[in-house]
């Protein structure tokens, strides 16, 4: 499959009237997560990658604690999945089988632990069902702050943007497809994700690091999307110091950050950024 697929349009222009046009438009699967035998979530994808976007959003989700929990991950057979699980889903009020999601793959994550202790009520989608509010959790005085105390010259910062932008190969082409860039602490790319999802490229970013044995407490993460509650837990759990962004960021997603000692720059385009939170980490 293909980030990309031309279709056949007719572009209209007020000056010109209308002619018929190929256009690439962003490719789109969704992708079943399961853990141990257990669906977790279906996510809509761009299709690259789909291995390591499981394995982050099983790890950057508290699904897992660590990636040495996983024993094997292995693409789902459908004709077996459907055959088995079609009563079930049916019972549960769902239907994952490809006639409703034609787009389809799945992927299996086995892990050494036994269910009960990997499917545990820590199932997080950002605040956990034992909070009511977003200031409930931020007064949880049991959440432990991020201990990187890593530094970062405001010159990298400046740069990342370009870098990033230098490095978007369908985006160019095709438009319509966030980027997720993880740089060092010198400013130097390491890996680059393009998906529909900004969410997506995170996580799959997450698992190419843990399976290739790359830390992630002196690292940067750049995203084109918002920076909103769901990416500062998804850094969190990495212990990802700092994330980037050359659009805008929320209230709440800085006032969690500060607690959990987390830099956040917004705005990081042209010669300039904003530092929200944590600002010591940009030092000059």
């Amino acid at each position: 499959m293909e980030l990309g697929k031309k279709v056949k349009i007719k572009k209209i222009k007020a000056s010109s009237g209308c002619e018929q046009l190929l256009d690439i438009i962003p490719d789109e699967m969704q992708l079943s997560i399961f853990l141990n035998k257990n669906l977790i979530s279906v996510v809509s994808c761009s299709p690259e990658n789909e291995i390591q976007l499981a394995i982050g959003y099983l790890l950057s989700g508290g699904y897992l604690d660590k990636y040495s929990d996983i024993d094997t991950v292995f693409y789902c057979d459908d004709e077996k999945y459907n055959m088995e699980n079609k009563k079930k889903d049916s019972r549960n009020g769902r239907n994952i089988g490809s006639d409703r999601f034609p787009f389809a793959r799945r992927i299996e994550v086995s892990c050494n632990a036994g269910d009960e202790d990997v499917i545990r009520a820590k199932k997080i989608k950002f605040i956990s069902p034992a909070y009511s509010s977003i200031s409930d959790f931020v007064s949880d005085e049991r959440l432990e702050k991020t201990k990187s105390s890593i530094e970062f010259d405001p010159k990298i910062i400046l740069k990342l943007n370009k870098e990033a932008l230098s490095y978007q190969k369908h985006k160019k082409e095709f438009g319509g497809l966030h980027s997720g860039v993880l740089f060092s602490k010198s400013g130097d790319a390491i890996k680059i994700i393009e998906d529909i999802g900004k969410y997506n490229c995170i996580d799959k970013i997450i698992g190419y690091s843990m399976m290739n044995n790359i830390s992630l407490e002196d690292k940067i993460l750049f995203t084109t999307g918002r920076v909103s509650l769901g990416i500062i837990f998804k850094i969190y759990r990495m212990s990802i110091p700092v994330v980037v962004t050359n659009s805008s960021v929320t209230y709440s997603s800085v006032t969690v950050a500060e607690k959990l000692n987390l830099t956040v720059v917004g705005y990081a385009r042209g010669n300039r950024f904003n530092v929200y939170s944590c600002p010591w980490r940009i030092i000059k």
